[in-house]
């Protein structure tokens, strides 16, 4: 802590994670308030954290004050959203009159679940559409506000923000486009300053990975077309693979190759699917195997699990900035033969495509 000459503090949150993680952090949600009873209730203050930083300033703290601070980790499986508990820490902002060092009573409280959440986005009835729901905190509420609208999209699709009115605690949102992060925001109808805001992050699949789950053709033609304009693509783009008990984990990386016009990166369109051999085709169960899903500007890897041994695997990525999608960028790379892997790394390049394997334990 920190303390200035107007009665406020400054707070150094940090915190420690796993280093063995099977799918890296995408982000942290944390947020803050004051548990002070004495003091009339105020909102809470919320800030999203990147998933590679261990620590996070809490500013325009009072001293002599309480508060509750909760921090949850956010990662992505493919489209869906996995989030960790909450660790909720409350602390006192108080120092002593002899040398001035602040002193810190932490209390562990047990995590409570999220008050909003976001489904899996689905196509239906010819459109895009999600499901959000929320929990009622003030039993006087029987009317909801609800927006939504697009923050990125690998297109250049609408901004414009849709809106609707309900008396549930969950709400479909229709007409979304593909390959979009959207950011949905929940507020209770009627309480006059009064009521607490809630909102959330998402993102939409692209059309051709709807199309690939859907039995009936999907008109994709829809989505903007975006002038090839934009000059930023991916480049080295490079795997690594770890084999446990038979099971595969790829780690796929890349690097930005920028143009003498620099242009901002808003994301990463990452597509991935299994190449089929004639041997495997027979031996395939009627499921998926190709994914897609965005990135955000800072994440510039991928971890994918559950990949097949000895197998062909296509990496594409599209690298999404503030005036379009660039060009796409793919490389082929075979997964390991074997379950218990030597340590080795062994390239080989093709005429068509380059296969990079590194095989660890």
């Amino acid at each position: 802590m920190t303390f200035g000459a107007d009665h406020s503090a400054s707070v150094r949150l940090s915190w420690s994670i796993s280093a063995d993680l099977d799918i890296p952090v995408n982000h942290y949600k944390l947020s803050w308030s004051s548990s002070d009873h004495n003091l009339p209730p105020k909102l809470k203050k919320r800030e999203t954290v990147n998933g590679d930083s261990t620590y996070a300033e809490l500013d325009d703290l009072r001293e002599n004050g309480s508060y509750t601070v909760e921090l949850q980790a956010v990662s992505y499986w493919g489209q869906v959203p996995l989030k960790s508990s909450k660790a909720i820490l409350q602390f006192t902002t108080s120092q002593t009159q002899s040398d001035l060092e602040p002193t810190v009573s932490p209390v562990f409280i047990k995590p409570q679940s999220d008050l909003l959440d976001v489904g899996t986005p689905f196509y239906q009835d010819g459109q895009l559409q999600v499901r959000v729901y929320w929990k009622k905190k003030d039993p006087t509420v029987n009317r909801y506000r609800v927006q939504w609208a697009p923050e990125f999209c690998s297109h250049n699709g609408s901004r414009t923000q849709e809106k609707l009115i309900t008396q549930e605690n969950f709400a479909s949102l229709p007409g979304l486009q593909f390959s979009c992060k959207y950011k949905v925001i929940i507020q209770p109808v009627g309480l006059k300053g009064r009521a607490q805001v809630e909102s959330t992050t998402f993102y939409t699949p692209s059309c051709a990975t709807i199309q690939s789950k859907s039995p009936k053709p999907i008109p994709c033609s829809s989505v903007p077309v975006v002038q090839p304009k934009v000059l930023v693509k991916a480049e080295n783009l490079t795997a690594a693979f770890s084999v446990y008990l038979g099971n595969v984990t790829g780690l796929f990386s890349w690097v930005v190759a920028m143009p003498q016009q620099p242009q901002q990166v808003t994301g990463y369109q990452v597509t991935w699917a299994e190449v089929i051999t004639e041997s495997r085709r027979n031996n395939l169960p009627n499921s998926l195997i190709s994914q897609s899903q965005i990135l955000p500007p800072e994440r510039n890897i991928l971890v994918v699990s559950g990949l097949q041994l000895a197998s062909l695997y296509r990496l594409e990525v599209q690298v999404i900035t503030a005036a379009g999608q660039g060009p796409a960028t793919s490389r082929t790379f075979q997964t390991p033969t074997h379950s218990k892997p030597v340590l080795h790394y062994k390239p080989r390049i093709k005429k068509h495509h380059l296969r990079s394997v590194i095989e660890r334990h």
